[in-house]
Formats: C-alpha cells, sequence, structure tokens
C-alpha cells in the first residue's frame, strides 16, 4: 500500500498507529502544505503539498485525510476529487464497527471508538477515540466526533457539524450543518444549521457566520507552522483579554477560537502587521480582513 497523509500534525502521528497496526509495511509519506519537499518530518518524507495531488495519483498513491478541522477537511475532499486521486477510509483494529455500517471513502475511526449497524459515515468524517455513533446515526460529509461523544440511536448530522468531546445527543436528533456542539453538550433537541450550542440541555451559543477567510490561507497543523509564524501566535495571544477569549473571537464553521488566533498570525505574519486588540476582536470573515488590511495599506 502506497499511502499519502494529508496533515503531518498530530491527528497524522495518531494516524500513523493506527496504520502500523493495519498494514506494518505501507509505504507512507505526508502531503504537507507547510514543510518543504523532500523534507523528514517524524520518520517520513514530505511527498509535497496539495498542488503534487495529480502527480501523487499518476504515481500510485492513495490519500488519508489527518486534518483535524472539519472545513479543512471539506476543503481536501473538493480537491483529491478534482485530482482523481483515490480516497482511502482507516479503521484501527482496536475499533468496534459493525459489518452493516457504510463507511464512505475519506474517514478516519480512531481506536477503541464504536460504529453500530445501521450507521452511515459520508465523506471524511473522523470518528474519535471511544466516541460512539450508535444505530442508524448519520453522518454527513467531513463532520467530527471528538472522543467520548456518544450519538444515539436514529440522529441526522449534517455537513461539517463538530461535536465536542464528551457531548451526548440523544435519540432522532437533527444537527443542520456546521453546526458546532461544544464539549460535555447534551442535545436534547433539534440545532440550527451554523450554529454553536453548549450547555445540558444544549442552548445557543452564537450563531456562526459564513466565512471564506480560511481558503485565504495553506492549511497546517500547529507542530508544522514555521517559526515565525509560531512567534506571531503567541504574540497574539498576549493582546487577548482572557474574560473574552472563549466566546468573544467570532466562532465561525471552520475554527474555534484558538484557530482565529492562528488566523490571525497568519494575517500578521504573511503581510508583516500587528493588528491591535480590537482589530483582532472584529476579524470575523472576509469584509473585515478586506478592512483591516485596506487601513494598513494592504490590497488584497
Amino acid at each position: 500500500m502506497k499511502l499519502l497523509i494529508w496533515g503531518a500534525g498530530s491527528l497524522g502521528l495518531m494516524l500513523l498507529d493506527t496504520i502500523e497496526r493495519i498494514d506494518p509495511n505501507a509505504e507512507l509519506a505526508w502531503l504537507a502544505d507547510n514543510l518543504p519537499r523532500g523534507t523528514v518530518h517524524q520518520g517520513l518524507t514530505v511527498f509535497g503539498d496539495r498542488h503534487a495531488l495529480k502527480r501523487a495519483a499518476a504515481e500510485g498513491w492513495q490519500l488519508a485525510l489527518a486534518l483535524g478541522q472539519a472545513g479543512h477537511r471539506h476543503q481536501a475532499l473538493g480537491l483529491a476529487r478534482a485530482a482523481n486521486i483515490p480516497l482511502l477510509s482507516l479503521i484501527d483494529p482496536v475499533a468496534l464497527v459493525s459489518s452493516r455500517a457504510q463507511i464512505a471513502p475519506g474517514c478516519l475511526v480512531m481506536p477503541s471508538a464504536i460504529v453500530n449497524a445501521g450507521a452511515v459515515l459520508d465523506e471524511g468524517v473522523l470518528v474519535h477515540n471511544q466516541a460512539l455513533i450508535s444505530h442508524h446515526v448519520r453522518l454527513g460529509e467531513a463532520v467530527s466526533v471528538f472522543p467520548g461523544a456518544r450519538l444515539l440511536g436514529g440522529s441526522q448530522v449534517g455537513i461539517g457539524v463538530s461535536i465536542g468531546a464528551g457531548a451526548l445527543v440523544l435519540p432522532g436528533m437533527a444537527i443542520g450543518e456546521w453546526a458546532t456542539i461544544a464539549p460535555a453538550t447534551v442535545v436534547m433537541e433539534d440545532i440550527e444549521a451554523r450554529t454553536l450550542v453548549a450547555g445540558n440541555p444544549a442552548r445557543t451559543v452564537q450563531r456562526l457566520a459564513d466565512i471564506d477567510v480560511p481558503r485565504l490561507f495553506p492549511m497546517a497543523e500547529p507542530e508544522c507552522m514555521d517559526l515565525r509564524l509560531q512567534n506571531c501566535l503567541r504574540a497574539v495571544w498576549g493582546r487577548i483579554p482572557s474574560p473574552e477569549l472563549p466566546w468573544e473571537l467570532g466562532l465561525t464553521p471552520e475554527w474555534d477560537s484558538l484557530a482565529h488566533l492562528r488566523l490571525v498570525a497568519e494575517v500578521e505574519a504573511r503581510f508583516s502587521l500587528r493588528l491591535s486588540q480590537a482589530e483582532i476582536l472584529s476579524l470575523k470573515d472576509l469584509p473585515s480582513l478586506k478592512a483591516i488590511l485596506t487601513q494598513h495599506g494592504v490590497t488584497l
């Protein structure tokens, strides 16, 4: 098996353990946007970045997605389809997956996860350690189910939803696309699309706006950030008042507050800027990004 792992961060390292249990003799390499081609990272060579997908397909590679964020996996699925590279689903041998479950290409089912009979996982779904996908649950494309979350019988989950660690979704609930379920939340009613919910029972914390900003920047796991970007991230973190950190950073379907900070850090690193606290807190969508850059004399 020749397998490219897209995403050389923490999830990629976890996936290496799964692959070793499935096929110890597999030929492996990274696909990474922030590591130079030919670099050796964690014992594997970097084959290239996203622009190498067509070359990889021509050379007979398959692709596994080790991208933790739903928005990044959703984007990667489209690029993989365009390149016509085969997507591989990986199910850890320690996971318990029914033969009567349907698992589409590009999924990851991590150790000790359970997927019961009648469950359907669309392309690019990530089921983390010890999560439960009960009977006849359907997970839409690029859904993320984090460790210990439990989705009970018949739940229907839309594209790009993130279900936090330890959350509980009661039987028959419907969760709209790109919603975010906070950790330990108990979902007892249907959840509208593009909302952030938290608590027991779940309550709406914030409406999530559409945003295209992630497509301006290469996907990157924290471990693969270059040193300049890491330093920018630390500097941005120091300019955020801690009481505002959890909920006031414009949560979107494609990232949480930490990823918002990473976005700000990427803006500062790429354009050699230092944003004010007010600008950081106002950076919520593409128009606000353009407005901030215009103020600094930068045109996209």
